[in-house]
């Protein structure tokens, strides 16, 4: 996100971490009984690869202060 954006370094930073954050919710969501870290691992790559700006949008938490 930094390199895409290198002269708003603080909104590429905020979007990468809004990212994580809601890939790991995601993830978490998608989980199947039984399942350990590795697949969550997975799904939370899924959820990265499978994110585009409409799901960031709409999904991401954050306040502006």
């Amino acid at each position: 996100y930094a390199v895409a954006n290198p002269n708003n370094l603080t909104e590429a930073v905020a979007a990468a971490v809004c990212l994580m954050g809601l890939a790991g919710e995601i993830g978490v969501k998608n989980m199947k009984e039984g399942e350990g870290n590795s697949s969550l691992r997975n799904r939370i790559i899924d959820a990265i690869y499978n994110m585009d700006a409409e799901k960031l949008n709409q999904g991401a938490k954050y306040e502006i202060r």
